[in-house]
């Protein structure tokens, strides 16, 4: 285990507080009691314990969208690139993959039709309802 401070300084900071406390002829408060039970805790675990607030923020990918969040449906026949990927479980190479189909066999008249292209299912393409569309 890597300890950000060495022990020895722990302890030396530790005897200081101690030493300044008895030369003042103050005894210890709950704050520096608090202090200093934390400290003789990391010294028997031999690490120092470092508290950081953490906090989960939502943001989303730069440059990415949610096709759910889309008011449209897509149309697979004339999407683009980035609109294909939006579609649950299509990332670049499956949709360089479905445009490639399109412009070789032309447009799907379904969405089942997708299902030709490498790597796309038939239960990937039941995800799409609501989402996409052929026409």
């Amino acid at each position: 285990m890597k300890l950000l401070i060495p022990q020895e300084t722990l302890q030396q900071k530790l005897e200081q507080r101690v030493q300044s406390r008895r030369e003042k002829g103050r005894f210890l408060n709950r704050r520096d009691g608090a202090a200093l039970l934390l400290a003789i805790g990391c010294l028997l675990l031999g690490a120092v314990i470092c508290f950081a607030p953490l906090r989960q923020k939502d943001y989303a990918p730069v440059g990415s969208f949610s096709a759910a969040a889309q008011a449209e449906p897509i149309h697979i026949n004339t999407a683009s690139l980035q609109a294909l990927c939006s579609l649950p479980g299509i990332g670049s190479k499956k949709a360089q993959r479905i445009l490639e189909d399109i412009r070789q066999n032309g447009p799907y008249k379904t969405l089942a039709e997708v299902a030709r292209v490498p790597g796309i299912s038939e239960a990937m393409i039941q995800k799409w309802q609501g989402l996409a569309v052929t026409d």
